[in-house]
């Protein structure tokens, strides 16, 4: 078969398949280049997250601590904080839930339903 093919038929046929062996190794690359990239948006929706949550965290345990000042001193002291630490937990919480509605996620909706 390749005795009756010319020089040039021969040529074009091994360039063909030097382009098709090409071609597939440059959309493996894509593919694994585009997988990756996929990776690292959930990553940093993951941590934004948690960046969130620990700010949620540390307001809960600012007044945690003023709730047990006040009660502790028969609310003598921690009067004047008490509300406006609860109005800052409060805000983000929000500010968590409002990232959790526009970024839905598994681990994010696990979050939500656990507030």
């Amino acid at each position: 078969m390749l005795n009756n093919m010319t020089i040039r038929l021969k040529l074009i046929t091994l360039s063909a398949a030097v382009l098709i062996i090409i071609g597939g190794f440059a959309l493996n690359n894509i593919v694994k280049t585009w997988s990756s990239y996929s990776n690292i948006q959930e990553t940093q929706k993951l941590i934004k997250l948690s960046v969130k949550m620990s700010a949620v965290l540390h307001e809960l345990q600012k007044e945690r601590g003023a709730s047990a000042g006040f009660l502790g001193s028969g609310g003598k002291k921690f009067a004047d904080l008490l509300p406006k630490q609860q109005s800052s937990t409060d805000t983000k919480i929000k500010e968590l839930n409002a990232y959790i509605s526009a970024n839905p996620s598994k681990e994010a909706m696990d979050v939500s339903q656990n507030i």
